[in-house]
């Protein structure tokens, strides 16, 4: 079956993020979908029974979520082909370098610290929104 599902799968617990990206998203990628997850168990949950032509095309983890964070969650998917097509990006108000280091070795694209003003956000939403519509090389 192809790959038709257009969406892009965020795993953050704060909920004034999640509107924020939300809105932001919608106008550098007007007609995607974004699905929200609160804590990284349930985005294995859900990873773990979606049907691989309904898989998301972009995943944005919190680093800091509740139960399971977002390295764990890069961790238990990484070597798992059936996530390889996904973009994996990851975000965190942490720009500790060990985190980092781990989570770009467990498969992240990018690494970014929570913005602090609209500019930087519009940043991150850009080369998400890039990783989006393109497709993994």
């Amino acid at each position: 079956m192809p790959y038709d599902f257009h969406y892009i799968l965020v795993a953050e617990d704060d909920e004034d993020d999640q509107r924020l990206f939300t809105k932001q998203f919608a106008e550098a990628a007007p007609g995607a979908s974004v699905k929200f997850f609160k804590d990284g168990n349930e985005v294995l949950t859900f990873l773990d029974k979606c049907p691989g032509y309904q898989l998301p095309k972009v995943l944005l983890l919190d680093y800091k979520m509740p139960i399971v964070n977002g390295n764990q969650v890069l961790k238990a998917i990484q070597f798992n082909p059936r996530y390889s097509a996904i973009r994996k990006f990851v975000w965190s108000t942490s720009g500790n370098p060990n985190h980092v280091q781990e989570c770009l070795a467990y498969g992240a694209e990018r690494y970014f610290k929570k913005p602090n003003s609209i500019a930087e956000l519009n940043e991150i939403i850009s080369c998400i929104s890039q990783a989006y519509l393109a497709p993994k090389a």
